[in-house]
């Protein structure tokens, strides 16, 4: 039996959120960071993506130094946070992305601080702390072996450790990259890359080494077959998990899902037949806007576009006005007439497909509230916002028992 912690449901959509934040923590604790320092790290763009936004939330500036082949995706995200972005050769991939923010920090001491997620306890804390005994706990104590990717390999280490300490039974498998220039963001091949300093060889009882083809057909099938929308480094551990299970008589392997697979669109990972509801860029950008503008309070609208070969087009949004005025920062009710308004405003071919409304800081999944108001008729799209910002943006639509969401995956056109 395999299991997968979906890391990707935190509130920027990756698992570094934990480790950001309690390197941050641990910062201001120690007093090595305070509000006249800025914030610098060197990362592949998950853990830049949690420092930025956490970052933000407490009042700090952010400087990143990531390699350039991070995707388009991340690197929008990141200037969506308000952070400061540097880059280095592709050829040097995170290790000398690592190097050049170690050169500038030691130059310039006095105005950085910087968590060296590589080399900081609190990286592996995080996971020791809170991401293993919530593993321990959804599986009831029964997990018998546990499999994550090396990157810093904070997961692998924090969660190894506690579990081993639950149960000194529990087998631990590192999952790297088997080519030595591969493909899959924010991964390690500890053969021939730098290994952090807080690896420790003595919690992972076997080392596993998938291919990057084999990372990228994974995210896509488990897209296809299991509703899940991920990054490769998914893949990647899904396919480790895999044959951990195959090699075992009997058990139950655990891995976690690090990201989103919107991070990824422009890479070419995923092809277009994968995706549900396709969006104008200049509809998305007014929703965005909207989302925005209206901090703190959920904002709502109306989508409307036309249906083809069981694909929605959206072609137009409407933003609409909130009339829940109570409960506006965690409720939203778009008022009847606006449906009757704004279909007399659709051309022939077009109606009302979905709706869409903002999350004030909170992740862009359904709530039981939008379960208990939710129609089979209409797709909806949330819009996860950290102050001002936008996070992420999925879209949902009821399951066919309509006792839950499934989810629709977007592509921007």
């Amino acid at each position: 039996m395999i299991f997968a912690k979906l890391e990707y449901n935190n509130l920027t959509s990756s698992v570094k959120d934990r480790a950001a934040l309690n390197m941050i923590i641990k910062g201001e604790e120690t007093g090595e960071l305070t509000k006249d320092k800025i914030i610098l790290e060197s990362t592949s763009g998950n853990t830049g993506i949690s420092l930025a936004a956490i970052g933000m939330l407490k009042g700090y500036k952010v400087k990143l130094v990531l390699p350039e082949t991070i995707s388009l995706e991340r690197r929008n995200i990141l200037k969506e946070f308000g952070a400061e972005l540097m880059f280095t050769s592709a050829s040097e991939g995170s290790d000398g992305a690592y190097k050049y923010a170690k050169r500038l920090y030691k130059k310039h001491q006095d105005i950085y601080f910087t968590p060296n997620q590589y080399s900081n306890p609190a990286n592996p804390e995080a996971h020791y702390k809170g991401t293993a005994d919530e593993i321990w706990k959804q599986t009831g104590g029964k997990v018998t072996h546990f499999v994550a990717a090396t990157g810093t390999s904070g997961t692998l280490m924090g969660c190894s450790r506690r579990l081993k300490e639950l149960n000194h039974n529990i087998q631990s498998y590192a999952a790297e990259p088997k080519e030595e220039i591969h493909g899959v963001e924010g991964l390690k091949n500890m053969r021939v890359e730098m290994v952090p300093d807080i690896y420790d060889e003595t919690l992972v009882d076997h080392k596993l080494y998938i291919t990057t083809e084999d990372a990228y057909n994974m995210a896509l099938r488990l897209a296809k077959e299991e509703r899940l929308f991920v990054g490769p480094s998914s893949g990647l551990n899904i396919c480790a998990a895999l044959k951990v299970a195959e090699s075992i008589e009997k058990g139950v392997v655990l891995t976690v899902l690090p990201d989103t697979g919107y991070r990824y669109i422009s890479t070419g990972i995923f092809n277009r037949e994968l995706f549900d509801i396709f969006i104008a860029h200049k509809e998305m950008d007014k929703i965005k806007e909207h989302a925005r503008d209206g901090y703190p309070f959920e904002v709502c609208g109306l989508m409307a576009g036309s249906i083809r070969d069981s694909k929605k087009i959206v072609t137009k949004v409407f933003p609409c006005e909130n009339i829940n005025k109570d409960r506006a920062i965690d409720r939203f009710e778009i008022h009847p007439r606006e449906y009757l308004k704004i279909t007399k405003q659709l051309s022939r071919g077009e109606s009302i497909i979905g709706i869409y409304h903002s999350h004030p800081n909170h992740p862009s999944r359904p709530s039981i509230t939008d379960l208990s108001f939710a129609s089979p008729v209409y797709s909806y799209l949330i819009v996860a916002t950290i102050k001002d910002r936008i996070s992420s943006i999925r879209c949902w639509t009821l399951n066919e028992e309509e006792d839950g969401f499934k989810e629709e995956f977007i592509m921007p056109y």
